[in-house]
């Protein structure tokens, strides 16, 4: 009974849940997939072939269905917690920061769900895994989380890679995915329907950059520093796309490996190629010093980065050199709307600094995942029913946009650095 009460407020296209709001497609579960007009909010500039006709199929524009048993199960009798596992990047790693940040957002989260009267009065329970960064270690994480942990979903991962991994196992123990961090544009095209993604992808920086650069700056001819890792591999593609069908195809696309420090060779050729801009698909750490080392040798292109540039990091490393870089960013932390300034506030209380993008996306992933769970009892199948269904989601980050394959197509903004630290637009 409980669970059909459920579904017709899904159906409604309404789960109103303590003080956020969930809101479904119109139609809930039976419907979620109906064709959209364009994927992933892409401008009409750069959709593809769209000088040659309607194609005769689009994908992802319905959601990948999941056709497999279970819903049925009653809650399990003698629970004493109900375990939700974060899987980030928490000691041995480069990407500790993002990953502290993300646990931190996740821990003041449940431990407000749990003053609220947690899961029926049993508590949550946050089991924590580091994330190795070690191609195939999260398969073993995962399984460890399934059915050894026995969690009920999971949060996480910031590197691409592991989430790629994890998915595919989540597939195959049945367990739902909230990603944090993972840019990866192909990560939700998988067809799994085990994961959603409530931060913006790499398709949407790399929209709002091919504009910020073509249309509003008019240049014509950019350059790209990007890593040879998965995330500058996958990161660039839409924003070397978009440019191609801008009729502006980029002149040269120049590789760095995690961890460089001295980059004359790129910025030899750099210098040659005739660029009127650079745009850097790095981490923070390396972004820092080409721009560094770039003002060294009187280099005056504007730079424009992606998200993982707006850091600490990246400010102190490139010091002055640093001042009017330009980046895509997932939200606007300046922004005075309620919710915002409310849990920036808790967050200093409870961690005395000021949250980040991770830790506020962390705060809103796991919530989330608790308003999920008790709307949906303690089964996996019917939690990732109630999370694929969402398509709106009021957070502390904003109002999150969620398409047919549940990924947050939410549009980004622009930070740049003026007088040492970032603004955003």
């Amino acid at each position: 009974m409980a669970s059909r009460a459920i579904g017709l407020l899904l159906a409604a296209g309404l789960l109103f849940v303590g003080s956020s709001t969930i809101r479904a497609g119109e139609s809930g579960e039976a419907d979620r997939g109906e064709p959209q007009q364009v994927y992933a909010r892409t401008p009409d500039k750069l959709v593809p072939y769209s000088r040659s006709g309607n194609p005769y199929r689009q994908f992802y524009l319905t959601a990948p269905v999941f056709r497999g048993e279970g819903r049925e199960g009653a809650d399990p009798a003698g629970v004493s917690t109900v375990r939700i596992g974060l899987l980030a990047p928490l000691h041995d790693s480069p990407d500790v920061a993002a990953g502290s940040s993300l646990r931190r957002g996740v821990e003041l989260a449940l431990d407000e769900a749990n003053h609220q009267g947690a899961y029926q009065g049993i508590p949550f329970e946050l089991v924590l895994k580091n994330d190795q960064a070690l191609w195939g270690s999260s398969s073993n994480t995962l399984v460890e989380l399934a059915y050894t942990d026995r969690v009920w979903a999971v949060i996480g991962s910031v590197d691409p890679n592991s989430t790629h991994v994890a998915l595919r196992v989540a597939l195959k123990t049945e367990l739902p995915i909230v990603n944090v961090g993972s840019t990866d544009p192909t990560m939700t095209e998988t067809g799994i329907p085990w994961i959603v993604r409530i931060t913006p992808d790499d398709r949407q920086s790399g929209y709002r950059i091919a504009s910020l650069i073509f249309e509003e700056k008019g240049l014509s001819r950019v350059a790209v520093i990007r890593s040879s890792d998965r995330y500058g591999r996958f990161g660039i593609k839409e924003f070397r796309d978009g440019a191609r069908r801008l009729g502006r195809p980029l002149p040269m696309e120049l590789l760095v490996n995690l961890g460089q420090r001295d980059f004359s060779s790129q910025l030899d050729r750099l210098a040659d190629s005739g660029a009127e801009a650079v745009v850097l698909w790095v981490k923070a750490a390396e972004a820092g010093r080409i721009v560094r080392q770039m003002a060294e040798r009187g280099m005056n292109l504007p730079v424009v980065g992606t998200d993982r540039i707006v850091s600490e990091e990246f400010l102190e490393l490139a010091g002055e050199a640093g001042e009017g870089a330009e980046a895509a960013f997932w939200m606007n932390p300046g922004r005075q709307d309620p919710g915002w300034l409310g849990f920036t506030r808790r967050y200093r209380e409870r961690f005395g600094a000021d949250p980040d993008a991770f830790a506020a996306y962390g705060y809103d992933a796991a919530r989330l995942v608790f308003e999920t769970v008790r709307t949906q009892g303690l089964n996996r199948a019917r939690i990732r029913d109630g999370l694929s269904a969402v398509r709106e989601y009021d957070g502390v980050t904003g109002t999150i946009h969620l398409d047919a394959t549940s990924n947050n197509v939410s549009p980004v903004v622009i930070a740049k650095v003026v007088g040492g630290r970032f603004v955003f637009r």
